[in-house]
């Protein structure tokens, strides 16, 4: 394809895609940001050809998920995996801060979304670092697995219905609902202390000695301080290919509307550090109910009754501030 007929055809698809209002996650697409990728340093690893035919498969993506084609989640898919195996982990830690725990011994290269300002940097610079003083402690996980459960409420239903009885599949099996299996496919609470230290362990600290690598990109327009992607870390498609083994990264997004005064904790560190742990386990694949608003959440949370995740977000922010 000639180079302008590809510019073209990227422009018309820009313009359809914002005629009805932009995306407000399109900084935190489930792939590689574009941020990243399409930054002039990385020019080494991806040749002018492809940089212009993943621009305009990003560009299709967009519009059949505004037109929800049945095709979006494979092109999807195939876009994420084409970066990916572009990347090795050493190619995404190129040029990150490196933010680090003397407490822990462990360091995090860390990318930001240049949409950050220079504040909301340095506060989400020391939250990583809070974090990783915290997220192994022994004492944050036994209390955040000590009053959690397996079956937070509200949980979804099991099964699709039609005149009160469950829907069955073309090969004679009820049909689980969207939100149950993706319940099923997740981790709700981890085995033990062990288990999910090890877990956790493995994402901070490759094994091969390289640093982990951790995004963090910028969103805006709901009411809450973060979202990530399920299994984000572990996902074939996600893997970092370009060397041998592949290798999983860590992949956030936080609110910018929360980052501002007069939001409250706004510039807490500590507080963006529990947000940060939160998103880092939804990569991790755990699960939580799909709260309504902040309201619904405070109001499922409690006595033993805590979702893991919520549990051990809370139990670092009570680290960090308490002692």
């Amino acid at each position: 394809m000639k180079r302008a007929s590809i510019l073209l055809l990227i422009a018309l698809m820009t313009m359809l895609h914002y005629a009805d209002g932009a995306d407000p996650y399109e900084r935190f697409p489930c792939r590689l940001p574009d941020w990243f990728w399409q930054a002039p340093d990385k020019a080494y690893l991806l040749p002018p050809l492809e940089m212009r035919v993943l621009q305009v498969d990003c560009q299709r993506l967009l519009v059949l998920k505004k037109l929800s084609g049945p095709n979006a989640d494979a092109l999807e898919e195939g876009i994420a995996r084409r970066l990916s195996a572009r990347f090795s982990l050493r190619d995404l830690a190129a040029g990150a801060d490196v933010c680090a725990s003397e407490s822990s011994g462990i360091a995090l290269a860390v990318q930001f979304d240049p949409e950050f300002d220079d504040g909301t940097k340095a506060t989400l610079r020391k939250g990583v670092s809070l974090f990783l003083d915290a997220a192994l402690s022994a004492d944050v996980i036994e209390r955040a697995l000590a009053r959690s459960t397996a079956t937070p409420s509200p949980m979804p239903d099991q099964y699709e219905l039609k005149d009160g009885k469950p829907v069955i599949d073309e090969v004679g099996r009820p049909q689980f609902t969207k939100a149950y299996a993706t319940y099923l496919q997740q981790r709700s609470k981890p085995a033990s202390a062990a288990a999910f230290t090890a877990q956790l362990r493995a994402a901070l600290s490759p094994a091969s000695g390289d640093l982990a690598v951790l995004f963090i990109s910028r969103y805006s327009g709901n009411a809450w301080w973060g979202g990530s992607y399920h299994g984000f870390f572990n996902s074939p498609s996600q893997q970092a290919g370009r060397e041998s083994p592949p290798r999983g990264y860590l992949s956030v997004g936080l609110n910018s509307d929360k980052l501002t005064s007069p939001e409250p904790h706004w510039n807490d560190a500590a507080f963006w550090a529990s947000k940060i742990a939160h998103e880092i386990l939804h990569n991790l694949a755990y699960w939580h109910p799909a709260y309504q608003d902040p309201a619904e959440r405070d109001a499922n949370n409690h006595d033993n009754q805590w979702a893991f995740i919520i549990s051990y977000e809370a139990a670092i922010y009570d680290k960090l501030t308490t002692h």
